[in-house]
């Protein structure tokens, strides 16, 4: 578990490491600033992107991961981006044993992304609190790149 004023402080520490990270097209804070909101390119398949947010879960005082999948298509000419709602999740993420749903309505868009559930994530980063949100984006995030975690986690200078 992690407090939320310790989570807010972390998030703010992670949009540099974010930032290195290849796949990612973009980061910034949500408009309340009590996320950070990104688009990521699919490491391998050009036509899709995800659109991730990571905030803060009071129920289970831990970060949550929702995201949607986005494809892009060309149709009579024109460029769409429409989103994507795969049968298999494996077919397109890294899904390992993660519990991934189609069952977060975002409060402020009232539309409907897929969440991983955050039952497991004090097993999974540990008890420390030092560097808690950097161990947990280098698991939750390797669901969109399973490289992640080679990416520049544990630089102090970032």
């Amino acid at each position: 578990m992690i407090a939320l004023s310790e989570f807010q402080e972390q998030l703010q520490a992670l949009i540099p490491v974010l930032q290195l990270w290849p796949q990612c097209l973009s980061v910034c804070d949500s408009p309340d600033g009590e996320a950070l909101v990104g688009m990521v390119a699919h490491p391998t398949l050009a036509q899709y992107f995800y659109e991730i947010e990571i905030g803060y879960s009071k129920t289970y005082q831990e970060p949550r991961l929702i995201f949607k999948i986005w494809e892009l298509a060309t149709e009579q000419g024109a460029e769409l981006r429409r989103p994507c709602f795969p049968a298999d999740l494996s077919r397109l993420m890294n899904v390992q044993n993660f519990s991934i749903g189609l069952d977060h309505l975002h409060e402020e868009r009232k539309d409907c992304w897929f969440s991983v559930h955050a039952c497991d994530t004090s097993h999974v980063v540990g008890p420390v609190k030092h560097h808690y949100l950097r161990r947990w984006a280098s698991v939750y995030l390797s669901l969109f790149d399973p490289r992640f975690s080679d990416t520049y986690l544990f630089v102090d200078d970032v």
